[in-house]
């Protein structure tokens, strides 16, 4: 089984940031309660002369096309969610849902609503 990433919800001017503190998204998944927070991934446009990046000893996964970033690296963490493939694995295998896969997701994270991330990681 592939697994699966959730609802993706993009800070926008986090995009192309590698910063630990300043993930560009936050991954949720469906529960008996409502979404919950599952990752947090870090996302890089890439294009001519863009190097692979690496963070916390990992390189970055991609290039694939997100909505709104275009071709793009990513790195997720799992750190909301404990998965089994490893803390940086670009899927879940108890996450069913797509991050693409909501028509009623926002695509682009609400300030007013964006939990603070202090990540000590």
């Amino acid at each position: 089984m592939r697994g699966g990433t959730g609802y993706r919800y993009v800070k926008q001017e986090n995009v192309g940031q590698t910063d630990p503190e300043k993930p560009a998204a936050l991954l949720y998944e469906d529960g008996p309660h409502g979404r919950r927070l599952t990752a947090v991934e870090w996302v890089v446009k890439a294009g001519p002369g863009v190097a692979l990046p690496t963070m916390f000893g990992q390189t970055f996964q991609g290039p694939v096309d997100l909505p709104d970033s275009g071709s793009s690296y990513t790195l997720r963490a799992w750190i909301y969610k404990t998965n089994p493939s490893g803390l940086f694995s670009p899927t879940h295998p108890d996450v069913t849902c797509s991050a693409d896969s909501d028509p009623d997701a926002e695509s682009v994270l609400n300030p007013d609503r964006t939990p603070d991330l202090h990540l000590d990681l």
